[in-house]
């Protein structure tokens, strides 16, 4: 639950989409529930070196990968909780 009460797993790796051949994963970060508490949203940082964020319903069912990114940052939800916001880098080659 929201508060950490009633805590419990809610999601294996290997439930997730395999973004990497393999399905390999590393570390699940920043979790963020939605406002109303019915969803979970987290960035999985995947073994490529890929950082994408997931969304899952607060059962453990559902989980959808939202982003195909390898810089995704922080992210929290709108107070409507129908959007999820994100921080990206943006890399630039210095010439």
């Amino acid at each position: 639950s929201v508060d950490g009460t009633d805590r419990q797993q809610l999601i294996q790796y290997s439930d997730l989409a395999p973004a990497t051949p393999g399905g390999n994963y590393l570390v699940t970060r920043s979790p963020t529930w939605s406002p109303d508490g019915s969803q979970l949203a987290f960035i999985v940082h995947e073994m490529d070196d890929r950082r994408n964020i997931y969304r899952i319903n607060a059962d453990g069912t559902g989980p959808v990968r939202l982003t195909h990114s390898h810089a995704v940052g922080r992210l929290d939800w709108s107070p409507q909780g129908d959007k999820i916001v994100f921080e990206k880098a943006i890399f630039q080659s210095m010439k």
